[in-house]
């Protein structure tokens, strides 16, 4: 469905690459430890949300890390074509021994949530 790639300029120094697939996942993986000349890619997975789908559309669409503030992480929800930001470190902190994969209820506390009617177009 769709990925977008940040190199974090923030205390932990991670490089984050993004996907959103059909099957409502949202998986945050961590390329930290690649080396720029190899063309293997050296990956684990950072951190997981399961969304929940809508029976004939996946629940998100497109994605994208906010260019000024590295780890903010905006999702479109395509059933009511909200856009959710997320501050993935904030979120992360908080799931310190805990599972690295979250459900959308645990988003919440760490997101801001803007609504298509509240934009002008």
């Amino acid at each position: 469905m769709g990925f977008s790639s940040v190199k974090s300029q923030e205390a932990t120094g991670l490089q984050l690459l993004a996907s959103v697939g059909k099957d409502s996942k949202v998986i945050i993986w961590d390329l930290s430890g690649s080396d720029v000349d190899s063309t293997d890619i050296a990956h684990s997975k950072y951190f997981e949300v399961v969304g929940t789908p809508n029976a004939d559309q996946p629940r998100y669409s497109r994605i994208a890390w906010s260019p000024t503030a590295p780890s903010h992480l905006a999702l479109v929800n395509n059933d009511d074509h909200s856009v959710i930001i997320i501050n993935i470190h904030n979120l992360v902190a908080a799931q310190v021994d805990q599972s690295p994969i979250v459900d959308e209820a645990q988003l919440l506390p760490h997101s801001r949530i803007i609504q298509a009617h509240d934009q002008v177009l």
